[in-house]
């Protein structure tokens, strides 16, 4: 009387077939983070951080190389695999390094940008004080030297 209630449970094939499928889509959106990140990452170096370097650590095993726009775990001293050839835990847990760090990115990029906005705003009043004071009003004097001409030309005019 009880098994009329009760749902059908899947089989072990249909749970895997269904989590496989799953897993394709989860890979899919994670693939395109990382591309997105592949794209900010060598903006971000150079522009906001002023770095001309070639390749930065974003978590313990993940590198980044500007040079090929690619993220590496680093396996050994010799060998580096590209995260994105990774499967399985390796690559999920590369992700989460990555993306620990555009947390950390994104956070220093807001503190850059209120620091940057405070410092043009400081500027601006000074500029606005330096116009109003006595110096700002005051334009440059273009002064006009008379020609020297060195002795030794003089003499051989004469």
């Amino acid at each position: 009387m009880f098994k009329l209630f009760k749902k059908p449970e899947k089989t072990v094939q249909e749970e895997v077939t269904s989590f496989l499928q799953q897993e394709k889509e989860r890979r899919k959106k994670a693939e395109v983070f990382l591309h997105m990140m592949l794209d900010v990452f060598p903006y971000v170096m150079e522009e906001v951080w002023g770095l001309s370097d070639n390749k930065i650590a974003v978590g313990d095993t993940v590198l980044f190389r500007v040079d090929t726009k690619v993220f590496y775990v680093l396996k050994n001293k010799s060998t580096n695999l590209d995260v994105l050839t990774l499967r399985g835990q390796a690559f999920w847990q590369s992700v989460q390094e990555i993306m620990n760090f555009a947390h950390d990115l994104l956070e220093d990029i807001q503190q850059r940008e209120a620091g940057r906005n405070q410092l043009l705003f400081s500027m601006e009043q000074l500029t606005q004080r330096m116009k109003e004071s006595s110096v700002g009003v005051q334009k440059p004097v273009q002064k006009t030297f008379a020609r020297m001409e060195p002795q030794f030309l003089r003499a051989s005019e004469n």
